[in-house]
């Protein structure tokens, strides 16, 4: 019995889709004609925003590079710059929620972007932390 490449769902019968990726093809198992489309969709927004994704990440970085290099002189700063890449981190998790092929293999892709929005929230929640430091 298989799974669900989308959902995760245990079924006998699949639909198998397949998806040029990197110039090769590779085939996934599909429960049902929705979930094709939405891994047609999902596949598609990730290859639209892959660079926004990245910005996010690496200003988040930089900004926590920043108050790694300013704790030493100015602590208040510092402890903004790290609330504001955490914040800004969280957010683009949120927006953005990119995960690696390994993770979908294990979870399925719709498991993999809710525990990418749980988590971007829990960074986006605890950012206020640092003012306490």
């Amino acid at each position: 019995m298989s799974r669900c490449f989308y959902c995760n769902t245990k079924k006998e019968m699949f639909i198998t889709g397949a998806r040029p990726k990197n110039e090769k093809m590779r085939k996934f198992k599909y429960c049902c004609d929705n979930c094709v489309s939405k891994t047609d969709a999902f596949m598609d927004f990730a290859d639209r925003t892959r660079a926004t994704f990245w910005t996010g990440i690496s200003f988040a970085a930089l900004l926590c590079i920043l108050g790694i290099v300013l704790s030493d002189f100015f602590h208040t700063i510092a402890m903004i710059c790290l609330m504001i890449s955490f914040f800004v981190l969280g957010l683009t998790i949120i927006f953005f929620p990119h995960a690696t092929p390994e993770a979908f293999a294990i979870l399925s892709i719709k498991k993999t972007l809710i525990l990418a929005k749980i988590l971007g929230t829990a960074l986006v929640l605890s950012s206020p932390m640092w003012i306490l430091l």
